[in-house]
């Protein structure tokens, strides 16, 4: 399903026509960009391509390079079919961009917190359960027209928001990859890293040459300077 966040907050169901006619930024979208997954080392943890940039079964394409974590890492939860009305399952270890995926380590909460969590754990640890989902908040998008096929809605830039596991994915290529060892988890948090700091720098200078050129909105871009330079 579909969801919009408006100016009010208020969040409701959309058609593909009213969707077309939504606001550019600020819309707010939770779909099951599917997953597959494989048991691992560690029962608890796991690791899953989250987005694989193909076209999924509901006409979303992400581009990797979209993809906005930040805000996420802040708080990266990872909920059960997006219910955020509960408490998460568990936490996101690592989120990475690797080629045209987006990639997540996953560790559900410890054993005995959530009878709940548990089952899942175990699900996943049997192959029972083999999909995440993303929400995000989309920033920028278009229109990709394919013949004899429905339209692709093609997002250039995304902010994550949070990752569940689902029953059912729409990406039928994001799955469970391998296990996840503290070495692993080492080397894509570094690689994460470099990446972030590449982002911030690129971020920074576009911040730079919109103040300069005197823009409109200059003063939010004058904000949003300081605000990187602070990060870096």
């Amino acid at each position: 399903m579909t969801h919009l966040k408006y100016s009010d907050d208020a969040l409701r169901a959309v058609t593909l026509t009213e969707f077309r006619a939504a606001p550019k930024a600020g819309a707010l979208i939770r779909t099951a960009a599917g997953a597959a997954v494989e048991p691992t080392a560690d029962p608890r943890r796991f690791r899953f391509v989250v987005s694989t940039g193909a076209a999924s079964r509901n006409h979303f394409e992400f581009r990797a390079e979209g993809w906005r974590l930040k805000n996420f890492m802040r708080n990266p939860v990872i909920q059960w079919a997006h219910k955020d009305d509960l408490l998460p399952i568990g936490r996101a270890l690592n989120v990475w961009r690797e080629g045209s995926r987006l990639k997540a380590d996953v560790e559900l909460t410890p054993a005995g917190w959530l009878r709940f969590n548990d089952t899942v754990a175990r699900f996943l640890a049997g192959g029972f359960l083999r999909a995440v989902s993303v929400g995000w908040f989309a920033l920028r998008w278009h229109w990709r027209e394919r013949p004899k096929q429905p339209p692709v809605l093609v997002f250039d830039e995304q902010d994550l928001l949070e990752i569940s596991v689902v029953s059912v994915p729409a990406d039928a290529g994001a799955l469970l990859v391998g296990p996840v060892n503290d070495s692993t988890a080492g080397r894509s948090s570094a690689a994460a890293r470099r990446r972030v700091l590449e982002l911030l720098d690129l971020q920074l200078a576009e911040a730079k040459r919109r103040t300069a050129a005197g823009h409109r909105g200059t003063s939010e871009w004058r904000r949003r300077e300081l605000e990187l330079r602070g990060l870096l």
